[in-house]
This record gives C-alpha cells, sequence and structure tokens, in this order.
C-alpha cells in the first residue's frame, strides 16, 4: 500500500469519525416499511381487492387524494396542497411534506455509511400527476412518496418497456442486487427510514424504485376543515388569510388542453358559473412565486423548456382570431380553423416541473392568463387603466418577447379584448366565502 493510498484512508476514517453520529442523534428514529402496504404483499394476500383498497384509503387519509382518484370522501385535502420541492443527493425532487424528513435522514445515512462506496446519481423521478399502474394500483409517485434514481441503469425488469428491455434483465439469473448499480449500503440507509425497495417485488424487481411506507406523523394531519377547498383547488396562505386557486387553467382538468382565445369577461362569467371568481393578479401572483418568493414558479433562474414557452411563434389574422366563439367555434369554420393552427398549448400537468412549490400547474407558459387588476397598473400604450391584465405569459414567450416569469403583466388590454393565446384560471376566497 503507497502512502498516498494511506492518507486517503486515513482521511476517510477521520470524516466517518467526525460524522459518526447515529440516526437517532441526528434526530432519525428508524422504522420499517409497513407491510400491509407493500404491492407484494396485496397481491398474495387472500383479499387482493380488499387488501389494495385498504392501502389506497390508508394512503388518501393520511396524504391526500389527487383529481379523478378514488376515495375523495376520506381525504378532502388534495395530494398537490402538501407537496414539497427539496433537494436529495444533489438534485430537485418533488416529495410529500411527510416524506421530507424521513427522506432526509436516509441522505444523512448514505452520507455516513456509504463513503466506501460512493455513487453519483444523475436522474431522478419523483412525484407525478399520471399514474403508471394498472388494474386499480395506484403508483407511490401519485402521492409523492416514490423516489426512482436513474432508471436508464437501475432497471425494473417486470415492467413496461424500454425499461425492461435493459440487457440485464436479459439474464434471468441475476439477482434484483446485481442489476442495479445502487450500492447496498443505499438501499440499506432508504430501508432503515420506512421506505420498502421494489427491487425486492418479485414479479417487478424494480431496482430503481424505492417508496415510503412507514408511520406518518398524525399530528400532521390537517384540521382546517372548515377552510377545505373544493375539488381540483390548492389552497393558499396568505397573510392572514386563505385562498383557493384551481391547479390546472380552466377548465382545470389534467389531462386536457386549456381555454384559449377567451375575454377577459368570458373568464368572469365561466368563474361565477363553477362558484368561484376570475383570480386577482396578487392571489395569481401569490401562487406562482410560492412560499419561497421566486420570480419563476420553478424557482430563481429562467429555464427555457421547463414550461411551455418555446414555440416558434405563428402570425394571426386578427379578423378571423374576433370572429372566433369558443362557445360553438363551428358558427366560423375559418375562424375556428385559424385559432386551432394558432393554438400550440399543451395538456395540462403534461409538463411536471412547470409547477409551484405550491402545487399549482402551467403558470407560465401555455396558455396566458386573464386575472383581475387590483393594483391599477396603467396601460403602456394609452395610460388607460384596464379592468384586467394577463400574466404567465403563452407558449412563445411574451409580449415583446420577455421571459415568462410570474410578475409579467400585460396591461394594454380592455376586458373585452380576443387574442388566440389568452385563458385564465380561478380563485375562490376563503375569508369572503369559508
Amino acid at each position: 500500500m503507497t502512502f498516498v493510498q494511506i492518507q486517503i484512508i486515513a482521511s476517510i476514517l477521520m470524516f466517518m469519525a467526525l460524522n459518526s453520529a447515529s440516526a437517532q442523534d441526528l434526530d432519525c428514529m428508524e422504522e420499517e416499511a409497513q407491510d400491509f402496504l407493500k404491492r407484494d404483499v396485496i397481491k398474495r394476500s387472500l383479499d387482493p381487492d380488499g387488501a389494495l383498497k385498504t392501502s389506497i384509503q390508508y394512503r388518501i387519509l393520511h396524504y391526500g387524494h389527487f383529481p379523478d382518484g378514488p376515495y375523495r370522501n376520506v381525504n378532502p385535502i388534495p395530494v398537490g396542497n402538501n407537496v414539497q420541492k427539496v433537494i436529495f443527493l444533489g438534485l430537485p425532487a418533488k416529495v410529500h411534506k411527510k416524506v421530507v424528513h424521513p427522506l432526509s435522514c436516509v441522505e444523512k445515512a448514505i452520507q455516513q455509511d456509504c463513503l466506501l462506496t460512493p455513487y453519483f446519481a444523475q436522474n431522478l423521478s419523483t412525484f407525478r400527476t399520471v399514474n403508471s399502474y394498472r388494474g386499480g394500483e395506484l403508483s407511490n409517485h401519485l402521492f409523492g412518496l416514490a423516489i426512482d434514481i436513474d432508471p436508464s441503469i437501475n432497471p425494473c425488469c417486470g415492467c413496461v418497456k424500454p425499461w425492461s428491455d435493459h440487457p440485464s434483465c436479459q439474464m434471468p439469473d441475476l439477482s434484483a442486487w446485481e442489476r442495479t448499480k445502487l450500492p447496498a449500503c443505499y438501499i440499506e440507509a432508504f430501508e432503515h427510514f420506512g421506505f420498502y425497495w421494489l427491487g425486492r417485488d418479485p414479479d417487478l424487481q424494480d431496482t430503481m424504485h424505492f417508496e415510503y411506507l412507514g408511520r406518518p406523523g398524525e399530528t400532521e394531519m390537517e384540521t382546517e376543515t372548515q377552510q377545505v377547498c373544493p375539488t381540483g383547488m390548492i389552497q393558499i396562505k396568505k397573510e392572514h388569510e386563505s385562498f383557493c386557486i384551481d391547479q390546472y387553467e380552466a377548465p382545470n382538468r389534467p389531462g386536457e388542453r386549456p381555454f384559449v382565445a377567451r375575454t377577459a369577461l368570458e373568464g368572469e362569467a365561466y368563474c361565477k358559473s363553477q362558484g368561484k371568481e376570475l383570480c386577482s393578479d396578487v392571489a395569481w401572483e401569490r401562487a406562482c412565486q410560492g412560499r419561497q418568493n421566486f420570480p419563476f414558479p420553478y424557482g430563481p433562474e429562467y429555464r427555457e423548456g421547463v414550461c411551455n414557452d418555446d414555440k416558434v411563434w405563428r402570425s394571426p389574422s386578427w379578423p378571423l382570431v374576433t370572429r372566433y366563439n369558443p362557445v360553438n367555434p363551428d358558427l366560423n369554420p375559418a375562424a375556428r380553423d385559424h385559432v386551432n393552427y394558432l393554438n400550440q398549448s399543451e395538456s395540462s400537468g403534461k409538463r411536471p416541473d412547470c409547477t409551484s412549490d405550491e402545487g399549482v400547474f402551467d403558470m407560465t407558459g401555455n396558455a396566458a392568463e386573464w386575472v383581475k387588476n387590483t393594483r391599477k397598473i396603467p396601460s403602456g400604450v394609452d395610460g388607460k387603466i384596464n379592468g384586467h391584465t394577463i400574466k404567465g405569459c403563452y407558449w412563445s414567450k411574451c409580449y415583446k418577447n420577455d421571459r415568462p416569469s410570474c410578475r409579467f403583466n400585460n396591461p394594454n388590454h380592455a376586458s373585452s379584448f380576443r387574442s388566440y393565446e389568452t385563458g385564465f384560471r380561478c380563485c375562490k376566497d376563503l375569508a369572503l366565502n369559508p
């Protein structure tokens, strides 16, 4: 052994000694994953359907429901209300707030115990809004409980393609431990703090996937039921008040494209018909900037393409746009076809990173959004104060090619103005409508 090697080992040992505090010393209590929540246990139970129902209801009770999901009556609070952005293994991740602490304990354990087997993660897949399971199963990604680490090199041999096409999956004699590139100490760190490694699932052998199946803190359950938002809305706290905001642009349905070519007056009428109101500029901006007051919904720096804001602009024919009827587009087929040509919006929620830390999607990019001009920002064209302003910009950046930020305003148009890229979303003031 060379002198340099001895020095390196000595440094490692010293670092380990300095960081040898136990998990308990770090305010981390070890726990096991609960068996009744494990997919393979449910599949092999005497009553798989009943066991699945129990596990789903447990997760909804403790973590919240999600749009179009089952058993909303179990917990009226949407999962999206409680999803937080964190940094794990040096990478951004989105997890349920009840998983933040156990996940931090996992990372501390990795830092302490895996010095001799370093692993540098390149990609994480965490919170999702679209279910990836079939047959009534619900992915723990929907609840913000699951993390995939480097799917391209840590395969899921029992999954659908392309994951099952990984070369190591074609070697039936290999164990999940042999298929994964993750060091064993990483897997053990997760399992010390309530996470289950899906590599242990004999059907899936999903070596990239860890899911929290521990016991969430009971004290974290929401109690302010008198201020729960309607389904599909996110509760936002603003100073001493609270308000609700649609999680997606109107019509507020994930997987559907937003309304476009709407005037502010049409937005007002639609929201009123839903028992809501068009968002104010202040409320909209609070939901976009999040708890950390970021200028962009996803963070402090502009990142092109995180949201649907990088499309090539298409020149409109304004006479056709103004004749477009959003209620009955077929009244003018030429106007309909032209607006369809101009419309480069995407289905709501398609870009999972285009969300604020409050869990509100597509606040920049996609459709631009009408809001009430409560700040009385004057028009830059004629100095008039219009009743509404446009925020968020659209699929081709902003007016004058500005970066689509939470703070951008376009107050230059009357409330009856119809443009091909404008939509809206609705709000509800809990202080006024408890």
